[in-house]
């Protein structure tokens, strides 16, 4: 049950963090540019 619950919490974090402005590498790039702002990329 404790596995269950842990590995759920662990799916729903990784999800979400793909989103975050630096999660990838080609984010990174394209965020250090500056043409962008976090808001466009959500």
């Amino acid at each position: 049950m404790i596995a269950t619950g842990f590995l759920s919490m662990w799916v729903s974090n990784t999800a979400t963090a793909v989103m975050m402005p630096i999660a990838t590498p080609p984010n990174v790039i394209v965020f250090a540019s500056g043409q962008l702002r976090i808001t466009d990329m959500i």
